[in-house]
């Protein structure tokens, strides 16, 4: 009978426990990263007078998402979280968007799941912070807006956020042409 003896390090662990912890560190390291990046809020309208409607013939406010990555991205138990003083979370169903796909939600308040997505709480005219969250809860993506304008739509154009017209739900923004902001409508100082 050969004995053959245990290496160990300074801390008396044996090699073979080293050995399979630096294994399974390295094994985290290697597995790739995910894709949450790559979906964003792209544009929203907050004050819907005579765009496009739901299913029930509403102008709801809406939301779009985008997926700009290259990978189908599985939305199941994603998040969507407004910001006014009664915070409201809504959990997307089971789903997925696909690579350079949109996906229109609407802000309604009427908390629907099926063919056609509704939040259980909708846009605030006045402005606010929304919140995109994956499975785990990380903030995927987020966007404060400004006091919204009927039928002018709030999203990325470009690499900014601007406001947008004509609104695109469902399509790239860079069809619509994009605003720093909107002037008040003007007053004249002569009648006449």
């Amino acid at each position: 009978t050969h004995l053959i003896p245990s290496l160990h390090w300074s801390n008396s662990r044996p090699m073979s426990q080293h050995i399979r912890v630096t294994l399974w560190s390295l094994a985290i390291l290697i597995v790739p990263s995910t894709v949450y990046a790559d979906v964003n809020i792209s544009e929203l309208v907050a004050s819907n007078g005579s765009g496009i409607q739901d299913e029930d013939g509403d102008t709801s406010d809406w939301m779009e998402l985008h997926n700009d990555g290259d990978d189908l991205v599985d939305l199941t138990n994603w998040s969507l979280q407004d910001g006014g003083k009664n915070q409201r979370t809504w959990n997307f169903p089971s789903l997925s968007i696909q690579p350079d796909g949109y996906l229109l939600i609407f802000a309604s308040g009427k908390d629907r799941k099926s063919e056609t997505l509704h939040t259980d709480f909708e846009l605030k005219r006045s402005g606010e912070n929304i919140t995109l969250r994956d499975a785990h809860g990380t903030i995927v993506d987020t966007t404060n807006y400004p006091s919204q304008h009927t039928d002018v739509a709030w999203g990325t154009y470009s690499d900014e956020v601007r406001y947008l017209f004509p609104a695109t739900p469902g399509v790239s923004n860079q069809s619509a042409k994009a605003y720093e902001g909107v002037l008040p409508k003007p007053e004249l100082s002569h009648t006449g």
